[in-house]
């Protein structure tokens, strides 16, 4: 991967330097303004491209990102290499479209990225009056959300969100964000606070202190807090555990790409137990929520080192690309931590495009821990995202390893057959291990088939699982809002 990476950029350095005598070479970022015209190709590499006026050209990013603004014409094609396109609504490319991955994904003019795009376009639009402000070295609201949330700890909490950015004339910019509500069954405050310094161009490189309060779960791969929310109001089920954190951390990030991301943390926290508060769900009341597993508590204080690599098309809903996320975490007595223990975790996952409209997703998830890990820090599978199949976090143990896979019979864009309605075919291999998982037979790993009906993009789903070890129970239906993975 690192050699393909290397690879685009060599490209890049080439054809910039292999560019006509009218065309306009960069390194790093270009803006085209509204009352600009360029004439000629533009070629940035390691940078991103912003165009609110004209190219009579080609416009080229390696390593970078392309926006097009609603003004924006350009006669040529639109490249965006180890990069995406944000194209407003509006705006007028007479070529192509080509945006992906190290290879590159071909978009034709009846496929172009303002349908990819679309819901994007407010977000990238905001993060450029941002980078903007710069210029004016003034503060700028970035955003503010309203937190809503129901679970079996806090019952109802309702919090905000907001992030605002200052900037300084000379591509330094400082950071400050702040998070807090109030859980009204557990009658607490929490919240989280902090700022972060950026430097290096674009502000690829971030120092960050932050400290928080919170009511915490290490299962939110399990299920997002929108769907987790609405299953606990509703059907008086909520699939997550639960534990307080309390404590402060500072974070060094470098993005050097906007597809790769490093980070290495220092955090001292401490962990509390917390039981059910609520009872109360809209329906099933009779029901009871699951009690959250044991923990240690103690103070911990860790390092936590982490890379991640994300290439796919975009972020909700993904078509195509990879997307890697690495984590260690490392813990001992002698940096006055009550626990010791190091923990490994790596999550890949490939989203391919097999045809027009059917996609291959599949994921790999592997975890290991060395040392005494608490309860909290187990490696845990079962049940949705998982293997929805079996019983929700069956397996525990201190290695994991867990494979999903599913073809998506899909048309969102509603060309074709699957343009109301989208077929599923899943599988899922996985087990968890207090020794080695090498030691394990084949037999004793656990694993599911299934199949499912969902919208055309597959977020709301409904599935059976089936369990590939036995016939008597063997059957688990689901009904789901969001993919899996």
């Amino acid at each position: 991967m690192a050699t393909r990476f290397m690879m685009t950029v060599l490209i890049g350095l080439l054809a910039a330097g292999a560019a006509g005598a009218g065309d306009v070479r960069v390194f790093g970022d270009k803006v085209v303004e509204a009352d600009e015209t360029v004439t000629g190709d533009i070629i940035a590499v390691t940078g991103d491209l912003v165009i609110r006026g004209r190219v009579t050209g080609t416009c080229v990013a390696y390593v970078g990102d392309i926006t097009l603004d609603s003004a924006a014409v350009v006669e040529g094609d639109v490249v965006a290499r180890q990069g995406r396109i944000f194209r407003a609504p509006g705006s007028q490319v007479t070529g192509n479209l080509v945006q992906g991955s190290l290879p590159g994904v071909q978009i034709g003019r009846d496929d172009s990225p303002a349908l990819a795009w679309e819901g994007d376009w407010e977000s990238r639009r905001s993060l450029r009056e941002r980078e903007e402000c710069c210029d004016d070295d003034h503060s700028l609201i970035g955003e503010t959300d309203l937190k809503l949330a129901y679970n079996k700890v806090d019952g109802l909490f309702l919090g905000l969100e907001v992030e605002e950015f200052p900037f300084s004339d000379y591509g330094i910019h400082f950071r400050t964000f702040a998070s807090g509500g109030y859980g009204f069954s557990s009658h607490s405050w929490q919240g989280r606070g902090g700022f972060g310094f950026g430097f290096l161009p674009r502000g690829q490189m971030e120092l960050s202190v932050d400290a928080y309060h919170l009511t915490y779960t290490e299962d939110a791969w399990y299920m997002s807090d929108r769907e987790n929310t609405l299953a606990a109001f509703f059907l008086h089920e909520d699939f997550r555990d639960y534990y307080e954190r309390e404590g402060f951390g500072t974070t060094l990030a470098w993005n050097p790409v906007p597809a790769f991301d490093l980070s290495a943390r220092y955090q001292a926290e401490q962990h509390h137990s917390l039981g059910n508060e609520t009872e109360w769900a809209l329906f099933w009341g009779s029901k009871s929520f699951r009690l959250n597993l044991p923990i240690t508590e103690g103070m911990l204080r860790a390092f936590i080192f982490a890379a991640g690599l994300d290439t796919r098309d975009r972020d909700d809903r993904p078509e195509c690309g990879w997307r890697l996320a690495a984590e260690m975490e490392l813990t001992d007595p002698d940096l006055a931590s009550d626990f010791d223990y190091t923990r490994y975790l790596l999550d890949l996952r490939r989203y391919q495009p097999l045809y027009r409209f059917v996609n291959l997703d599949t994921r790999l998830r592997l975890g290991r821990s060395e040392g005494d890990p608490p309860p909290q820090k187990l490696f845990y599978l079962g049940g949705p995202s998982s293997l929805p199949g079996f019983g929700l976090k069956e397996f525990a143990g201190t290695e994991m390893a867990l494979w999903n896979g599913e073809i998506r019979l899909h048309d969102e864009h509603g060309r074709g057959f699957f343009d109301e309605v989208g077929l599923i075919f899943f599988a899922d291999v996985g087990m968890t291990a207090d020794g080695s998982l090498a030691d394990l037979a084949a037999r004793d790993w656990a694993s599911d088939v299934g199949v499912g009906l969902s919208s055309a993009s597959g977020q709301v789903r409904l599935q059976v699982a089936k369990r590939t070890d036995t016939s008597e129970d063997a059957y688990t239906w689901m009904l789901r809002i969001e993919r899996p993975f």
